[in-house]
């Protein structure tokens, strides 16, 4: 499931609904000639409201997104966007989602044929989980939880009547990246009787994500990088729902530095795909991709790779619509960037050219196909006049 993730810092400059791309570059770089001006258009805010401070894509829902915002007088609060197109978003559709200011939101998609998101927030003084309608922001269910100690939300899921999302723990004395996950499950209905617990999730640091096996059960997906005492070099490993021990080992083929990642869940099979060597330095780079089987142990059924030489790249974006997987790479040289599109074929990676120009300050969070409007749309945050923005792209394939 995709979710947001920021992942790459480089810079520019931004308008609503503008066309990018069609400025001179200042360098030579072959690829900033050929890339195609791309479409995009600002998440909308209301008059009142200061920042966007995140961005959760919801998948069940079109995808839709929830916007986590700042208002100009310190309140936060939080907004569902469902949208047509990325020319339709505008501050009225916005649906607001008034929450109290201790609030984490927990996930969101569907249960019981409604649109609902999950919050962890304060109830009389006492912690609660609550699953509210994302239209009306009624309050459907309400569970005691035992911790006060903030949370972090990296990922989550909603299955089988069943919320289980990945979260970290907020202390002062440790930073968040550092951290092991926790595992919080949440039966909806609240007949599972025993109060919502996060429980550790063994060895599980760093970026994460969940996905679902050909069973339907729920499993972790994530990257150890060699700090463990069992896994001394890099390497990909899926851990079974609450259960530490049922671990499986993805196997690369060599044990390269890997610099950034993305996992995409599919229909037929899964798409794991890795920046491998040293894009700085330009040494044994590549970009790889691994199509894996959904069934346990998440065999490798093939493995294609595509050479990185003389250019800097981001952490890849995937993106699949109905008829074809895409991989996005922003890369960058001399201060100026594009996005290179590959469509990812049974047997091989055809490069299908660039999208956009790019300065510095630009972070790409995500890509994802938008059923309504028959789009793969790129989510994306850059620098405006006094704080960032985000924005979405149509990536016109």
């Amino acid at each position: 499931m995709m979710r947001n993730l920021a992942i790459f810092v480089a810079p520019f400059y931004l308008l609503t609904a503008c066309s990018w791309g069609t400025g001179k570059p200042k360098s030579d770089w072959d690829a900033l000639q050929d890339a195609k001006s791309v479409s995009c258009a600002d998440l909308p805010l209301r008059k009142d409201d200061l920042r966007i401070d995140r961005v959760h894509i919801v998948p069940e829902l079109g995808p839709s997104m929830i916007l986590e915002v700042t208002t100009r007088r310190g309140v936060r609060t939080m907004y569902h966007l469902p949208f047509r197109s990325i020319s339709s978003m505008d501050e009225e559709t916005l649906v607001p989602l008034p929450v109290s200011q201790d609030s984490i939101l927990l996930g969101a998609g569907i249960w019981q044929q409604k649109a609902v998101f999950a919050l962890k927030t304060m109830d009389r003084g006492k912690p609660t989980i609550q699953v509210r309608d994302l239209q009306s922001n009624a309050v459907l269910q309400q569970f005691p939880v035992d911790t006060k100690t903030p949370w972090d939300l990296t990922d989550w899921q909603i299955s089988g009547g069943k919320l289980r999302t990945l979260i970290r723990e907020g202390k002062d004395d440790e930073s968040l990246d550092d951290q092991p996950f926790l595992q919080l499950e949440v039966q909806l209905d609240g007949k599972g009787g025993a109060k919502p617990r996060a429980e550790p999730a063994t060895q599980v640091i760093g970026q994460a994500q969940l996905f679902a096996d050909a069973q339907g059960g729920t499993q972790i997906f994530w990257l150890d990088r060699g700090t463990s005492e069992k896994v001394k070099e890099p390497s990909f490993l899926t851990a079974r729902w609450r259960d530490g021990k049922d671990h499986h080992s993805i196997d690369l083929g060599d044990k390269a530095p890997i610099e950034s990642w993305a996992f995409q869940e599919g229909n037929v099979n899964n798409l794991l795909s890795y920046v491998k060597g040293d894009t700085l330095l330009w040494t044994n780079a590549s970009i790889e991709i691994l199509r894996l089987s959904k069934v346990p142990p998440f065999t490798k059924q093939n493995q294609l790779s595509v050479p990185i030489s003389k250019v800097h790249v981001a952490r890849p974006l995937l993106s699949a619509d109905p008829k074809a997987d895409y991989l996005f790479l922003p890369q960058w040289l001399d201060h100026e960037l594009t996005v290179a599109v590959y469509k990812i074929e049974p047997t091989e990676v055809v490069h299908r050219g660039y999208r956009g120009v790019f300065k510095e300050g630009t972070s790409f969070h995500a890509a994802f196909y938008h059923d309504p409007s028959k789009e793969n749309l790129m989510l994306m945050k850059s620098p405006a006049n006094y704080t960032s923005r985000y924005s979405l792209c149509k990536m016109s394939l």
